[in-house]
């Protein structure tokens, strides 16, 4: 898989540095990447938002036999929160049933919670993860009180703004138009734009751009 052409002169920068330490997580094998998505309701008469679906696709550096990695050593799971099911996000098609890595668990807010509290904290210091817009699904995991505070955080959102050289922001569907256009990358079999906006397929996809940064970028251009 060869980067986008606007990839290949990034400059340097923090961001960039980040990439190299990330590289340096994937060789270490001995981290657990995991990537996390959600998808809120709307505000509706003063009351806050109210978690829909919950995404969580994550690879176990230690259990690789070869860099980079296969799109298919990734879990990936999906929970529909069943409680906060009437609510909605009128910006956005509901996209909760388009899960394609298997079975959507649909359960109550705390049975999530602890599902997810529960592989974290068999993973330990060993989890990395990976985001889009990182911060604030940061405090929203901190109002489900699952604390992902001390853990490293690369915010792929981040990462392509200063990989591509840009001035704004891109949402995870243009990035991912951008870096999976060849018939070779094996996550083809997966990517259609049809399939983005459901929690898990958004995790995977994060996931899918995030080793592709790290491994299809040239070295030089993130050290």
């Amino acid at each position: 898989m060869s980067p986008p052409a606007k990839y290949r002169h990034a400059s340097q920068n923090s961001s960039l540095s980040a990439l190299g330490r990330a590289r340096a997580d994937w060789e270490d094998r001995d981290v657990v990447f995991v990537s996390l998505n959600t998808k809120w309701s709307d505000s509706i008469a003063g009351q806050p938002p109210r978690l829909l679906e919950i995404g969580l696709s994550y690879v176990d550096t230690s259990y690789l036999n070869i860099l980079p990695p296969s799109t298919w050593n990734f879990k990936t799971r999906h929970f529909i929160i069943n409680s906060n099911k009437p609510r909605y996000n009128s910006y956005y098609e509901d996209k909760s049933c388009y899960f394609r890595f298997g079975r959507s668990y649909r359960c109550q807010l705390n049975r999530a919670r602890t599902a997810i509290s529960e592989l974290l904290s068999n993973w330990g210091d060993r989890v990395r993860l990976v985001t889009f817009h990182g911060k604030h699904d940061i405090d929203r995991f901190d109002e489900l009180r699952i604390d992902l505070s001390g853990l490293r955080n690369y915010d792929v959102m981040k990462l392509d703004r200063v990989t591509n050289q840009l001035r704004h922001f891109r949402n995870l569907k243009s990035i991912c138009q951008e870096w999976f256009d060849g018939p070779e990358e094996d996550v083809m079999r997966y990517f259609t734009l049809e399939k983005m906006g459901n929690a898990g397929n958004d995790a995977f996809f994060q996931l899918c751009v995030f080793r592709a940064m790290c491994f299809f970028l040239p070295e030089a251009e993130y050290h």
